[in-house]
């Protein structure tokens, strides 16, 4: 009879260890922005700051998203992010990635800013998001072209 009390004991604290996992989980997931805005948020600021000092991109035709300045594609990718606009937050942060006049500073922020949107987008699709579903395979298109 010890025995059975012993292992029902047990069973009740790995539950109880378990739930109590779960609702930290929960409240640290909850109220929060989601990864993805908050790395943007970061990279523009980076880039913001990086930008400072920096002469006039080179590009032809500085009026089109893909040939702006990055902390300028940044802020439109944060701007498409908030609107829903996912493919056009990607598109833009692929441009910042590899913008021939990015600093060190900025290529680092992009790719950390694009790795979490991409992973925002992937939670967003597994959980049906039609729009995240199209971005994410819009993304996959353009890097098969490479």
């Amino acid at each position: 009879m010890k025995h059975v009390e012993f292992s029902t004991m047990k069973v009740l604290g790995l539950l109880s260890s378990g739930f109590l996992l779960f609702t930290v989980l929960i409240l640290v997931g909850c109220g929060k922005k989601s990864d993805a805005v908050a790395e943007l948020e970061k990279a523009v600021k980076t880039a913001e700051q990086s930008a400072q000092g920096q002469p006039a991109p080179v590009a032809a035709n500085v009026n089109t998203p893909l040939n702006q300045p990055v902390a300028q594609q940044m802020s439109q990718a944060l701007i498409s992010l908030k609107a829903g606009n996912y493919s056009d937050a990607v598109t833009l942060m692929q441009a910042a990635r590899v913008n021939p006049n990015r600093t060190a500073d900025q290529a680092m922020a992009a790719q950390d800013a694009l790795a979490a949107l991409m992973n925002d987008l992937a939670i967003r699709a597994a959980n049906g998001d039609a729009l995240a579903k199209q971005a994410i395979n819009k993304e996959r298109e353009n890097r098969n072209k490479r």
